[in-house]
């Protein structure tokens, strides 16, 4: 479960990072939450992966 979650993280930051350059494409044309809906997500795997150590 542990290795999940630090995959999870992974994942939602480079996801994170593909939305805002995508917003910065679009020169802010396009909603922000490109962006911030998966940085939430990567921050909550990643809790969820420093609770379990």
């Amino acid at each position: 479960m542990k290795k999940l979650e630090l995959f999870l993280s992974i994942v939602f930051l480079a996801l994170t990072l593909i939305g805002a350059g995508y917003v910065l494409y679009r020169r802010g044309a396009v909603s922000a939450g490109y962006a911030a809906v998966p940085m939430v997500l990567a921050l909550v795997s990643l809790l969820f992966y420093r609770g379990k150590r």
